[in-house]
């Protein structure tokens, strides 16, 4: 059985705001949408054609508008081995290889999800490029449900995803709890960064911050944003509810260390300030990272409303496996 040496050192000042609302004590780090419904899709998955060959369409009505053109009307369905889109109206011309998709669109690809009112795609060197407008999106490739939003206009190529006028949630489908609200967004596959130029932060239809831009990372660990979060609470010694708003933001500092500063309001406090730095600790004697992680955490409260004191906590702790059979905990607390 392996043994534990465990040290703990614990100061506390006479003074604590903990049994009065406002609470210290750290909660773990929390993925985008922790509260967020089962995940769902734009409209349910449809199967591609078998044959990479061939381009299967389903219509009410087809018309032969010349040689290289087609007119298909009345529930279309178009699949081919890459793609699906299904419309009330598209057109397809075979000479430079485009297709028009018009009313009640629906689009979908190895990793998008579309629909909207209008779609013009064409294919060049066996890539797909579509553009959209007045739509919805989905994108597979990005986040455990996949990003989500509107945008007035939607330019898809094989690289790059481009936005106009748009919004950016990783919620669930009609679930936004919170979103990206801005100008334009690019989403740049290759790099694996997205780009918005005048972004606001929209947390539960509240607007919370204004940035003219702002970049982050599409897939793995990555700096930026965390989601918000909102709560209401009732002091001790007040029967009136109050209400709190936390918005962090992750720094990605290197692979085995990390950094989340955060700014929350309490209505009935005020402003603190919080930052938590993570290191996993690899000692020469042992290989195993899981019991080796070093933590920091420090809060500060400025001028308290209900005290008209400034209150602050330091929280230290330390893991370490110092053998296969020995583990070491230390943990220091200080606060006032």
């Amino acid at each position: 059985m392996k043994k534990h040496l465990i040290l703990s050192i614990l100061a506390l000042s006479a003074f604590s705001i903990q049994a009065d609302g406002v609470n210290f004590t750290c909660a773990p780090y929390q993925p985008l949408c922790t509260n967020c419904p089962e995940y769902q899709t734009l409209f349910p998955l449809e199967a591609f054609s078998n044959d990479p060959e061939s381009l299967d369409i389903e219509a009410d009505k087809s018309e032969i508008i010349s040689n290289e053109a087609y007119h298909f009307s009345g529930n279309v369905e178009l699949r081919s081995d890459s793609h699906f889109l299904a419309a009330d109206d598209i057109e397809v011309s075979t000479s430079d290889n485009s297709t028009l998709a018009k009313g009640n669109v629906r689009f979908q690809d190895n990793t998008y999800l579309i629909t909207g009112d209008l779609l013009s795609a064409k294919k060049e060197d066996d890539e797909l490029i579509a553009t959209a407008t007045n739509a919805n999106y989905q994108d597979f490739a990005v986040g455990p449900g996949g990003a989500n939003g509107y945008t007035e206009i939607i330019s898809k190529t094989p690289t790059s995803v481009f936005l106009t006028n748009a919004t950016y949630s990783l919620c669930p489908v009609n679930k936004n709890d919170w979103l990206i609200d801005a100008d334009s967004i690019e989403l740049n596959l290759e790099r694996n960064r997205g780009i918005a130029d005048n972004a606001t932060v929209v947390f539960y239809g509240l607007p919370i911050f204004y940035l003219p831009k702002y970049s982050w990372v599409l897939e793995g660990r990555g700096s930026g944003f965390l989601t918000p979060s909102y709560d209401s609470y009732t002091e001790v010694s007040q029967t009136k509810r109050s209400y709190s708003l936390r918005v962090p933001y992750y720094f990605n500092i290197a692979p085995d260390r990390d950094l989340v500063v955060a700014m929350k309001y309490m209505s009935s406090r005020g402003f603190i300030y919080e930052g938590k730095y993570r290191q996993l600790i690899k000692p020469k004697i042992t290989e195993d990272y899981e019991h080796s992680l070093l933590e920091m955490e420090a809060r500060y409260l400025h001028d308290d409303k209900m005290t008209n004191l400034n209150s602050w906590l330091i929280d230290t702790s330390v893991e370490l496996d110092i053998s296969e059979k020995t583990h070491f905990s230390a943990q220091f607390k200080l606060c006032h």
